[in-house]
């Protein structure tokens, strides 16, 4: 889910833009490692569907260390 919002709007203060844009590159980032630990929930899964059994929090720890 991307959120679209228009700087340009606030041409007379240039903070608010500034922080607007911080937020969206920081929010472009959390949808990266979102994306990214649904991954990993996705391997798990499919190992554990296998019989190869992961502790999931041990597995998610390690992921959010490792990105």
């Amino acid at each position: 889910m991307s959120i679209e919002i228009d700087i340009k709007k606030f041409p007379e203060y240039p903070e608010i833009s500034s922080l607007i844009t911080d937020i969206l590159d920081h929010n472009k980032h959390l949808e990266s490692r979102i994306t990214y630990l649904e991954s990993v929930l996705s391997e798990i899964q499919m190992l554990n569907a296998l019989g190869k059994t992961l502790k999931i929090s041990q597995a998610i720890q390690s992921a959010i260390e490792t990105k």
